[in-house]
């Protein structure tokens, strides 16, 4: 039996309806209306449902099943519909499209926007099934729509748009679905579309434990419309209720995201097979994170789920430890929601060429089972957590056993780089409970630095010696929901001193209060390098015998229009046999406490047989006091070690052997940060090494936005310091003292800390050749005594 998982309350965000398959309610105006029922109709091609049938016997777990039939359109509201033109000027437009013998119809639209006051409304002839409506909070910005099935061979398709916004509205359909499998009413065992006969619905005895579980899982319409998937709304340790989804990497190959429907509780009420509602989904979302070797994908949705679909963000466990008994939630052959239950330990495996011991596989299910249609669908160990998802397999019934299903481990995903979105803050937790946003109390506030009273962002707001996290908003808000207990509160930021807060007790429904002041440490930057006014200071160079691509690039960048990337010309391949260095200007007395931010992403050929390593890549290195350059040790680590073979004409030894290092495919800008502290007092430089063998290539690696600050303890100033022009250059002196050297900093505002370094010298003078400003500035020289 398992034991249920922390659920947590989600309170930081109100539910929104923006950009989702969320509708507002409300009844079609025709049904009130007496207008004219003489629309236009369009009927689609008839369907060869027997050929696809035995199309889709023949499909594997890598390939996400069918539910319909495409047909490709062009309707919208120009070329196609009945227009009906009101007493008071306001339009209805109305088109009734017809695809003979669908079990339901879909629709894929290309181009999708509703201005204010307009509504879209779909549905069947009958109007026993309605959605809609459908208003300006659906629109996204990439003015694609899609929505979830309405039963029936024929839907029409009502759009009301006020006079004020005559001809505004935008609505042009690309894609029809026919659905051959019945997605709403499962028969007998052979109506095609259900799931096999050893199949337990989530709502059966085997499920009552799993009742929370089943909450976060849902379906998926693929973003070609006519194919499924499962999957499940996964935690962060933030739990800050970011819309999630976990899911296979399969589900989402060559699809668009942005037009892929999820659909929640989607199941039968009891153990009998009976329809599920479908009316509860979100339309849209973002790829964030993939990778072959364990078939994983997270998606972030285009929307928060409403609290009325009683969503639970499941929680998860990272670490490569065989669970003692599991379970499955899934829609296996796009049916209501199944579970699959294991009272045995899950093995290691592989599965389709993926590397030994990457999977997690089910031997033999007690209960229930998982199939095609499964893919993506969560395994759960025995605490209730998130281990892997679904890949692939037998996954059929017999009279003897149920065969195997293979689940790529959460635990190597982790290693491979998911943990950048699962566990943002790099706070190392592997084993992380639910988020429920229908339990609980919390503890909220606003935190202000005391010095200005302005709010402070991103302020870590975690439990101390436990799980629990949040950050705050750019308003400086958080709440930190919590169960009943007594807990010590930690407020952290880099640059602020720490403060906590002790024994706060949190009853249920409880909200307390916390508004913090936080005291700012006195913050230097020694280094802010956008590279959108070329590179001052930086330069590249190859190793000998090896080769330099590293160069200005306008293709790609974190902010503005340029970044320093390691690879050819806009999006093409970098080249074989490279170990060429970007390298920073010298940054001369590195204060404590100092910090390194920068922005990276990165295509480069890793290895299929050995998941932890990579053939081309990217590391970060350090040159202190004019030393050698190391590898300088980043937060959140690298995610691969170089590679080298020796067969063919490979080198023996690559330019980086057993290096550890950046590499993969990653298209999501990310920002990596790394701890300088131990370099403080010396002069540092900084270098981008990148590496690759001499065959297979990706895109490269960028790098934008490159930060390093640190915390000043302000000395005294020197005395007599006087500051005049020369042409373009400002000139400084000052009385000596009894330090050897001196540091000159300055500041927009007279205000200590004076935030940006200009240089160190052991003179009573200084040049800072082109500095004068267009803006007022002044200038703080301080002495320093060397350790």
């Amino acid at each position: 039996m398992k034991s249920f998982a922390s659920a947590l309350l989600v309170l930081f965000f109100l539910v929104s309806q923006l950009w989702a398959q969320i509708s507002s309610g409300g009844a079609p105006l025709s049904f009130s209306q007496p207008l004219d029922n003489n629309v236009s109709s369009l009927t689609m091609p008839d369907v060869d449902v027997d050929a696809l049938i035995a199309e889709d016997k023949t499909a594997g777990w890598e390939e996400a099943p069918r539910f319909g039939a495409p047909h490709d359109v062009s309707i919208n509201l120009n070329n196609n519909g009945t227009w009906t033109t009101l007493r008071n000027g306001d339009r209805l437009w109305r088109c009734r499209i017809v695809s003979r013998e669908a079990y339901s119809i879909n629709l894929q639209f290309d181009e999708f926007f509703m201005p204010p006051e307009a509504t879209l409304f779909i549905y069947n002839d009958d109007h026993s099934h309605i959605i809609g409506a459908f208003t300006e909070q659906n629109n996204k910005t990439d003015g694609r729509f899609a929505t979830q099935p309405v039963q029936g061979d024929a839907i029409t398709l009502e759009y009301y748009e006020p006079a004020s916004q005559r001809a505004r509205g935008v609505l042009s359909i690309w894609r029809v679905v026919h659905a051959y499998r019945d997605m709403f009413h499962h028969g007998s065992l052979d109506d095609f579309g259900d799931a096999a006969w050893c199949a337990v619905n989530i709502n059966c005895p085997e499920g009552e434990d799993w009742q929370n579980e089943k909450r976060g899982v849902a379906l998926m319409i693929t973003g070609e419309g006519f194919r499924w998937c499962s999957g499940s709304l996964i935690n962060n340790t933030r739990n800050d209720g970011t819309p999630y989804f976990h899911t296979a990497m399969h589900c989402t190959d060559g699809q668009n995201i942005g037009t892929m429907v999820f659909v929640f509780n989607y199941e039968s009420p009891g153990c009998e097979v009976v329809d599920g509602p479908l009316n509860q989904s979100v339309a849209g979302g973002s790829l964030l994170f993939t990778h072959v070797n364990t078939d994983i994908a997270l998606i972030e949705l285009s929307s928060p789920i409403p609290l009325d679909y009683n969503p639970c963000f499941n929680g998860w466990y990272a670490e490569d430890i065989a669970p003692t008994s599991s379970a499955c939630i899934s829609h296996p052959a796009t049916d209501v929601k199944k579970i699959g239950i294991d009272e045995d330990p899950a093995v290691s495996s592989a599965f389709g060429g993926t590397p030994a011991n990457s999977h997690w596989r089910v031997v033999h299910w007690e209960a229930g089972h998982a199939e095609h249609g499964s893919s993506g669908s969560p395994l759960f160990n025995q605490d209730g957590l998130i281990i892997g998802q679904c890949h692939g397999g037998d996954g059929w019934c017999d009279d003897v056993v149920n065969h195997n299903v293979d689940y790529g481990k959460l635990a190597w995903s982790f290693d491979l780089g998911a943990d950048q979105w699962l566990d943002p803050d790099g706070l190392g937790i592997t084993d992380l409970p639910a988020y429920d946003p229908n339990v609980a109390g919390q503890i909220a506030g606003v935190i202000r630095n005391a010095d200005t009273e302005e709010p402070v962002e991103d302020v870590l707001v975690r439990v101390v010696n436990g799980s629990q996290s949040t950050r705050t908003n750019t308003l400086g808000e958080y709440r930190l929901p919590l169960y009943e207990g007594t807990y010590d509160i930690d407020y952290s930021l880099w640059g602020y001193e720490n403060h906590t807060e002790f024994a706060i007790t949190i009853a249920e429904g409880d909200s307390i209060i916390r508004n913090i002041d936080l005291n700012p440490l006195n913050v230097v930057v020694m280094m802010d390098e956008d590279f959108e006014s070329g590179a001052a200071g930086w330069t590249h160079a190859a190793a000998p015998d090896w080769l330099d691509d590293w160069h200005l690039s306008s293709e790609s960048s974190h902010s503005g229009t340029s970044s320093f990337k390691c690879g050819d010309d806009g999006t093409l391949n970098y080249s074989n046999l490279l170990d060429a260095r970007l390298s920073s200007p010298i940054i001369e007395f590195l204060p404590s406490q100092a910090q390194l931010s920068f922005w990276m992403r990165i295509e480069s050929e890793v290895s299929g047989a050995y998941p932890d390593s990579a053939y081309d890549g990217g590391v970060v290195e350090i040159s202190a006091d004019g030393g050698l350059p190391e590898v300088l040790a980043v937060n959140r680590g690298y995610t691969h070690l170089f590679r080298y073979t020796t067969n063919g004409t490979n080198p023996v030894t690559g330019p980086m052997a057993g290096y550890p290092c950046f590499a993969g495919s990653n298209a999501a800008w990310r920002q990596i940060t790394a701890d300088l502290s131990d370099y403080e007092g010396q002069d540092i430089q900084l270098h981008f090494r990148f590496g690759s063998d001499n065959i297979v290539t990706g895109e490269g690696w960028y790098i934008d936005d490159v930060l390093i600050r640190g915390i000043f303890t302000t000395p005294p100033p020197v005395t007599g310091l006087v500051v005049w022009r020369d042409g373009d250059d400002v000139m400084l002196s000052w009385n000596s003292d009894a330090t050897p050297y001196y540091l000159i900093y300055s500041s927009l505002t007279p205000e200590i800390p004076f935030p940006d370094y200009e240089g160190m010298t052991d003179q009573t003078s200084y040049v800072i050749e082109h500095g004068l400003q267009d803006e007022k500035r002044f200038y703080y020289v301080v002495g320093y005594m060397p350790e």
